[in-house]
């Protein structure tokens, strides 16, 4: 896997200025770095509080986006000669998402949202639950 450097304060100078240092100055409030496990499956997931914008860093996968029974593939790219919308991925708040990971190879993935860390939600779906969902924050009380 290449290097990769994420500041922990927005907007600090890097050694290469690339699109990870420019979005996180232009929109994050935090950035998550996933290694998503081949054949792994996470999971629908929401976020009610967090427009949230992915890149394919390594390897490749499909970020489904949509309900149950209603998905829309969006497979993602780690290539950088490929074209934007084939590597990176913008989900408004509040949209259902889930990853599909090929069975043959792990893929990592970066991910940028809009709150900070101790205020980003993640909500999941809960039959058992009144409201359908379970919600959780990241990180915080």
């Amino acid at each position: 896997m290449r290097g990769l450097r994420l500041s922990t304060r927005p907007c600090e100078r890097t050694a290469c200025a690339n699109t990870f240092a420019l979005l996180w100055c232009a929109f994050a409030s935090n950035a998550w770095v996933f290694v998503l496990r081949a054949g792994a499956d996470t999971g629908a997931e929401r976020h009610p509080n967090s427009h949230q914008r992915m890149m394919s860093f390594e390897g490749s996968g499909n970020l489904q986006t949509g309900k149950h029974g209603k998905w829309e593939s969006n497979v993602l790219v780690s290539d950088p000669d490929a074209p934007l919308e084939r590597r990176w991925i913008s989900i408004p708040t509040n949209v259902w998402h889930r990853p599909v990971i090929n069975a043959s190879a792990d893929w990592a993935v970066i991910s940028f949202h809009t709150v900070p860390a101790e205020e980003l939600i993640e909500e999941r779906p809960d039959d058992s639950r009144e409201t359908g969902t379970r919600q959780m924050k990241y990180f915080g009380k």
